[in-house]
């Protein structure tokens, strides 16, 4: 029986904030339980947004024309049988990292479908209002929804939670354990 693999995208720009945090939760989780995991923190990376060229669909071998840091990306979504996509709440949605990597899974470097096609998947977020509908946080949960939804991929948990100074999600023990527990599920859960 081979391990879990998980790939989580952090997508704040803060590479040690509140998202971070739980993502890093979901991590000891994951590998207490026995699995793999790695983390690539999208700010660092040059990710150009999609240029709706279609040769991802339509040119031989259907890889994405645009070569930058998602050329090393692509593999790992692959690989990963659960991928875990982490932001906080910027302006009533995710952030701009988190987009431009979820316009590139339009592509996907191995077949015509999408690369987030039928993945099992977590979303982690946070945001600084008292709610997630104050915050605007259910607009990109719920655009997240739609397009799992549209590429056939189950979504394991949604984690979110209150916390405007970074650092602050540590004193929600609730949450924190819920994230550990949500990793040590996946983490228990191989790769057939």
């Amino acid at each position: 029986m081979k391990k879990s693999k998980t790939l989580i995208i952090l997508g704040s720009p803060r590479k040690k904030g509140n998202t971070a945090i739980l993502a890093e939760k979901v991590s000891e989780g994951i590998i207490k339980a026995g699995g793999e995991v790695e983390s690539i923190f999208l700010h660092n990376k040059q990710i150009k947004p999609c240029s709706h060229c279609n040769s991802c669909k339509t040119k031989e071998g259907y890889k994405c024309s645009i070569k930058d840091d998602m050329q090393d990306i692509y593999p790992k979504i692959r690989e990963a049988n659960t991928i875990i996509l982490t932001s906080p709440v910027y302006w009533f949605n995710y952030t701009a990292q988190l987009k431009l990597f979820i316009d590139r899974c339009y592509a996907n470097n191995y077949s015509k479908n999408y690369a987030l096609k039928n993945k099992d998947i977590g979303i982690i977020m946070t945001y600084g209002a008292s709610t997630l509908q104050s915050s605007g946080g259910i607009h990109g949960i719920n655009s997240l929804k739609e397009m799992f939804d549209y590429t056939n991929c189950n979504i394991l948990k949604i984690l979110h939670g209150s916390a405007y100074e970074a650092g602050e999600i540590r004193s929600n023990q609730k949450l924190m354990e819920k994230a550990y527990q949500f990793g040590f599920q996946i983490g228990h859960t191989p790769d057939n």
